[in-house]
């Protein structure tokens, strides 16, 4: 696992829930200025959709997207690597959850994003994976969402190295997101076990 934390300056939700809006879009201009006040007017005026705009209608995402809203290692993500918008949750709580996908041509992967009711986003991590790691080893991460303060990963690895038998390792592993907005590891419950090869062909 992961951690990675991210900024997501000058934004925040609007009361309907539905958009996180950029402050500095939605100002009016100063030729409106003797109309700010009045809410028809105001109203018409339709802010840039935003990050998180993207990710909820599944849009893909450039890598410039993704430095300025998540403080990622690039060094290890090139040019290949494509993300992709995947769901948004809670909108109108105090911490909106995002989830991105990603695919560096090796594992599909799947990142969840923390965010405050400004729209700063206050932590990552890693939740969903599905891919082969070497010649030996594979490994399936999946993720469950229990409400906007925590949700839990199950992560199944499989290695092949034995002549006659697969180890399988199984660790559920439960997270908590505080006030802060941070991810914090809580217990986790391992399960190991060995799979006959022949069981395994047969799936």
């Amino acid at each position: 696992m992961t951690l990675y934390t991210c900024s997501y300056p000058g934004r925040q939700p609007s009361k309907s829930g539905q958009t996180l809006a950029d402050l500095g879009t939605a100002q009016s201009s100063p030729a409106s200025d003797l109309k700010k006040n009045n809410p028809m007017k105001r109203n018409n005026h339709r802010p840039q959709k935003d990050f998180l705009d993207s990710v909820f209608v599944k849009m893909d995402l450039s890598f410039d997207q993704i430095k300025e809203h998540t403080n990622i290692d690039t060094t290890s993500h090139k040019d290949h690597v494509k993300f992709a918008g995947d769901t948004v949750l809670y909108r109108t709580s105090k911490h909106p959850l995002a989830i991105v996908r990603y695919d560096d041509s090796l594992i599909d992967k799947k990142l969840l994003l923390v965010f405050n009711r400004r729209g700063k986003c206050t932590a990552s991590l890693v939740v969903g994976m599905d891919g082969e790691v070497d010649s030996f080893d594979s490994v399936v991460l999946n993720y469950k969402i229990f409400d906007n303060n925590s949700f839990s990963t199950t992560e199944t690895w499989t290695y092949r190295g034995g002549s006659k038998s697969d180890k399988i390792t199984i660790t559920k592993q439960f997270y908590w997101i505080n006030k802060k907005g941070n991810i914090l590891a809580q217990n986790n419950i391992i399960h190991s076990f060995t799979r006959p090869k022949e069981l395994a062909a047969r799936r």
